[in-house]
């Protein structure tokens, strides 16, 4: 692969300040208990299915991202609309024995373990990183059952009874650590694992993923945030410890299709941070969406071809500060993954041209960056809107590199944001991203 750089990273920080886009002052409150910038990543449970891109967590304290990381949040829980809180899917979470090849310090689980697999090995993370600030993620994008967690989240929190209920089984499950007792492959057989406490001490806080809440639940959004807060701040005077509260916001949250479903006040009021999902802003997602586009853009460009709708990661982050939100609350989302388009004419190295579909991707019309990087073909940054993109004469894939993270990471230090999240922590199996973040917030 060859990469041709349109801008150094020192001529891409005058860029920055030439946008105009004014400096905020941090507010007076420290974002979490270190007072350090925030540099998290999702771990999603389903990386490791036995296939060859699987991803321990073994990896990410071999590939260094664990000592680089100060929050890692694990995806996900399952919710339901009845107030349910649960492990997404037990038998990977903490019923199947990992090897001694697939652990994290090199000893396989045993017979004797109360409980095995991700759980366990968390558990181990944390004794080699005591640091590391690890969250449950509660819902995500799609969740169990057919309508996703999104509804489930919609329904549990419109019932103040059931919401409450559902704050005390996840706080019971995850936090106080009461799994339930099931067993590997399910029914009578096999060891069982879990029982009273002995998850505690796995989890350091709550992750809330609801994707996304409409305007009839801006209220309930609000209300399970406060109450989660006040919730958690109870069970802390009970153990002595704190436990963090983060959720997540959309890229285009200041569009006018996302605005009324965020009271952005409240939700910072009783987040520790919230989480910008600065990706996902374009793609091959219909016909109507085969223009080549930048799916992570910092800034937005004049020559955007889709002027109907037009979105980038500063407007969501200046709207939210312009509603009442505290900058060093925001966390600024990155991907490890990128968006592709296929049959892209060879015009402008495939930027705004429109092609014939979605590119053919490890997980539909998304790759990984680890992958990406490595493909046939040239990689370039747009200076304009702090994005890079990969070409390879047909195939184009939009996508951060280490050098748009800087970046994005400086942008953040230069405007006293919260920090950087990654989004998830597979695509960079080699630890270039998340080591690069880890780089710019140490150098201020």
């Amino acid at each position: 692969m060859t990469r041709r750089m349109i801008l150094g990273t020192v001529t891409a920080l005058a860029t920055l300040a030439a946008t105009g886009l004014a400096v905020v002052s941090a507010n007076a409150d420290t974002v979490d208990q270190s007072g350090e910038p925030i540099n998290l990543a999702y771990y999603a449970r389903w990386n490791v299915v036995g296939g060859p891109n699987d991803f321990y967590l073994k990896d990410v304290h071999e590939s260094g991202a664990a000592e680089d990381l100060t929050h890692l949040a694990y995806a996900f829980a399952n919710v339901t609309p009845e107030g349910g809180c649960s492990p997404q899917l037990d038998w990977g979470d903490y019923t199947y024995a990992m090897s001694a090849e697939e652990s994290v310090d090199g000893v396989a689980d045993t017979a004797d373990d109360p409980i095995v697999g991700q759980f366990h090995q968390l558990k181990k993370l944390k004794q080699l990183h005591p640091d590391l600030n690890v969250t449950i993620s509660l819902g995500g994008g799609a969740g169990i059952g057919d309508d996703g967690a999104g509804a489930a989240f919609a329904a549990l929190a419109a019932d103040p009874t059931i919401r409450a209920e559902f704050i005390e089984n996840c706080i019971d499950v995850f936090l106080r650590g009461n799994l339930p007792i099931t067993r590997h492959g399910g029914g009578d057989t096999g060891t069982p694992r879990g029982g009273p406490g002995t998850g505690a001490g796995i989890f350091d806080g709550i992750d809330i993923d609801w994707e996304w809440p409409e305007a009839d639940s801006r209220d309930d959004f609000a209300a399970l945030h406060t109450e989660f807060r006040a919730a958690l701040d109870d069970l802390g005077a009970e153990t002595g410890e704190y436990y963090t509260l983060n959720t997540t916001v959309p890229g285009n949250v200041d569009s006018s299709g996302y605005q009324a479903g965020f009271d952005i006040p409240a939700v910072f009021a009783a987040s520790d941070f919230v989480t910008i999902q600065g990706y996902n802003m374009y793609g091959a997602w219909s016909d109507q969406n085969l223009t080549t586009n930048h799916h992570a853009q910092l800034f937005d460009s004049d020559d955007n071809p889709y002027v109907w709708n037009r979105h980038s990661t500063s407007a969501g982050i200046e709207y939210m500060i312009a509603e009442g939100a505290p900058a060093d609350k925001i966390v600024l989302g990155a991907p490890s993954f990128a968006r592709g388009w296929t049959g892209v004419p060879d015009v402008d190295n495939g930027r705004y041209q429109t092609g014939t579909g979605p590119a053919d991707g490890s997980d539909g019309s998304a790759e990984n960056y680890s992958v990406v990087k490595d493909l046939p073909g040239t990689t370039f940054i747009d200076e304009e809107t702090v994005a890079a993109y990969h070409y390879d004469g047909t195939t184009w894939w939009s996508y951060d590199v280490p050098e748009t993270m800087a970046i994005k990471t400086q942008y953040t230090v230069d405007n006293g944001l919260g920090g950087m999240m990654v989004w998830d922590i597979v695509g960079d199996r080699d630890n270039e991203l998340i080591s690069t973040i880890a780089e710019v917030q140490a150098a201020g």
